[in-house]
């Protein structure tokens, strides 16, 4: 192989290492914006449920803004979820050419990996905890909220 030839495919396997980092960077940033619309959410409802004890919130209307809240959740940990999904794909892709790039490169190259290694992924864990996060709301939401709201409409109608 000729001299222009492996300078070109370093060049490439940096542009494959430089794209995997950005991906990685990538990925703390969607975790960021999760785990801020997280809190947004959690501060919502607890202002809903707080407003509605007060009685400066109808009930009906508290149960209503419970219900949105859970849905702007479910649908910000749905694009979270795809967001990270494509991250892995894209990631699979450098990965695939990247070992291609070693195998023409080095002679040595490094040891495939196994099917359970998704499980050393970070992507991996928040993916879980998306998926968690919107099942103990619905939970929390169906067991715990609205039961208090429902307590606070029926001592309203009974005074």
């Amino acid at each position: 192989m000729s001299e222009t030839a492996n300078l070109l495919m370093v060049e490439r396997y940096k542009y494959i290492l430089d794209q995997k980092k950005s991906l990685n960077e990538r990925t703390f940033k969607i975790a960021a914006f999760y785990q801020a619309v997280t809190l947004a959410v959690a501060t919502a409802q607890f202002k809903v449920v707080s407003e509605a004890a007060n009685k400066s919130l109808r009930t009906t209307l508290a149960v209503d803004a419970s219900w949105g809240l859970f849905i702007i959740f479910c649908f910000v940990s749905m694009v979270t979820v795809l967001l990270l999904v494509g991250g892995i794909t894209a990631w699979a892709d450098y990965k695939i050419e990247e070992e291609a790039l070693e195998a023409g490169l080095l002679s040595d190259t490094r040891i495939e990996g196994r099917f359970f290694d998704f499980l050393k992924w970070y992507e991996t864990y928040l993916i879980a905890a998306a998926i968690l996060g919107v099942v103990l709301y619905l939970l929390m939401l169906k067991f715990r909220v609205l039961g208090i709201l429902e307590t606070l409409g029926s001592q309203l109608s009974s005074t």
